[in-house]
């Protein structure tokens, strides 16, 4: 339950700003589109929170269903992992472009599927051994079994957003980078300002204001330590469920080899 409410205070913010901006925009709309609109989103969620339509999430995420020749470059893997319960059909696997200057590997993806990195399936057509692949794709199930990521793609279209947001303050911050020691200074010191516009807010009797001011000085303090143990929290669990299959040894080869050639695996 602790872990529940620890990844709930993680994604709050995101929600409640999301769900906020929806309200507002979802007042501006002439009938029939003020109920229309938020029916089809609510619709929406709920069954990506169900786990139906998983399939055509990836695909505009751009991870494809595993291809025959895919499939066939690791059918070592797959034989083992399906020997584990831990393969198809009980799990999906899903296949997306490898990222430019990041090493290759697998994450979970709603509530059974898991996706892989096309760099992957290069290396297993190199001579990737099928027990380091067939660990690390375990270790991507790991999530998939104790449900970390199970809400993770109906929270995604909630926050759109809080998403589309983040892509604007990244753009203006590298527009302008020079002033990032400024920036940082600021950031610094944001408990000053936060204290003051607290009071401020108190003063004039806006207390709702004051407990969102607060709230959120506070939540930026605190979310680094949070993500941090909810990070070890995740690894945890990751190392304990390949062990209990018998692949402890392959993951932590497949690390070692990622440590001395991270790009490409």
């Amino acid at each position: 339950m602790r872990w529940r409410l620890l990844r709930a205070f993680l994604h709050a913010p995101s929600v409640l700003l999301s769900s906020w901006v929806a309200l507002t925009v979802v007042a501006l709309l002439p009938p029939p589109w003020d109920w229309l609109f938020p029916l089809a989103v609510v619709l929406a969620v709920s069954v990506l929170a169900c786990g139906v339509a998983e399939g055509l999430a990836g695909r505009v995420c751009q991870a494809n269903p595993l291809a025959p020749a895919q499939a066939a470059a690791m059918a070592s893997a797959l034989t083992l992992l399906c020997s584990r319960g831990l393969g198809p059909p009980r799990f999906r696997l899903m296949v997306r472009p490898s990222r430019k200057g990041l090493a290759s590997g697998t994450a979970p993806f709603g509530r059974r599927s898991v996706v892989i990195d096309q760099g992957l399936v290069d290396a297993a057509r190199r001579g990737m051994p099928p027990e380091q692949l067939a660990a690390v794709i375990a270790g991507a199930v790991a999530g998939l079994v104790a449900g970390h990521t199970r809400h993770d793609v109906a929270r995604a279209v909630w926050t759109v957003p809080w998403q589309a947001g983040a892509v604007l303050v990244r753009s203006v911050a590298s527009l302008l980078s020079w002033t990032s020691p400024l920036l940082r200074l600021a950031w610094g010191g944001r408990l000053v300002v936060g204290v003051i516009a607290v009071g401020q807010s108190v003063a004039s009797d806006h207390l709702a204001g004051a407990a969102a001011v607060g709230g959120l000085i506070a939540w930026t303090y605190a979310h680094p330590r949070a993500l941090a143990r909810w990070s070890r929290h995740v690894a945890d669990v990751t190392d304990r469920f390949v062990t209990e299959q018998w692949l402890g040894k392959a993951l932590a080869s497949y690390f070692d080899l990622k440590k001395s050639k991270p790009f490409p695996l």
